[in-house]
């Protein structure tokens, strides 16, 4: 969240904190004033933090009841996976002409700084990592725009995350996938950073479905 008010920005990312944990299940509908009681803080930051929610589609206002947790059916879960991987493919593509070894080990660094860390963090840190090294490669077409709507649609994953980090003896989880990018952008081989950048996206909702 891009947030300058420290209170909003403290009720928005406790929020998604509680989703991410599981404390916050699909459905469940929370009021502003149990958040302002959860808080302690005024009325207005919380609104705040609320609508920034619902405007990323995390949680949806219901009228004389409160804010429900979104649920996400297959198919929406469908089209989050496609229009990421439309996304993040076409912004690889492009930046792969400028690709230097300097953002090569930007991403190498990112993602050791992430396993090293791994264990100690929370749910949220583990996901907000996982964002952060995604954007890290996007950000590497230098299109702001598209970067933004990247943003947008990882952060309407978050919910979905939660089954994806408790779920990762599934079948459909292959650990190590942003180290083969890693290695794949080393090679400057495209097509096979492109193939383990779409399973590491696709396998996020094969660990939900599976």
């Amino acid at each position: 969240m891009e947030n300058n008010k420290p209170l909003t920005a403290s009720v928005y990312n406790g929020i998604y904190e509680e989703i991410i944990k599981g404390d916050l299940k699909s459905g469940d509908i929370i009021t502003e004033k149990q958040v302002i009681a959860r808080y302690g803080i005024s009325r207005s930051p919380v609104r705040e933090a609320l609508i920034c929610l619902c405007d990323e589609n995390v949680l949806c206002s219901i009228p004389r009841a409160g804010y429900q947790v979104v649920s996400f059916s297959y198919s929406e879960l469908k089209q989050l996976t496609e229009a990421r991987l439309l996304l993040e493919l076409h912004l690889l593509e492009k930046s792969f002409p400028t690709l230097t070894d300097e953002k090569v080990r930007q991403l190498a660094d990112t993602c050791e700084q992430h396993t090293k860390n791994a264990e100690a963090h929370s749910f949220i840190q583990i996901w907000y990592d996982n964002i952060d090294f995604h954007l890290l490669l996007a950000s590497f077409a230098e299109n702001k725009f598209l970067s933004s709507m990247l943003r947008k649609l990882l952060r309407s994953c978050t919910r979905t995350s939660t089954e994806y980090y408790t779920n990762t003896t599934s079948e459909h989880y292959e650990p190590g996938l942003h180290v083969k990018v890693i290695d794949a952008c080393a090679r400057r081989d495209l097509e096979d950073a492109k193939k383990f950048l779409a399973r590491d996206i696709d396998q996020l909702f094969a660990v939900q479905m599976g």
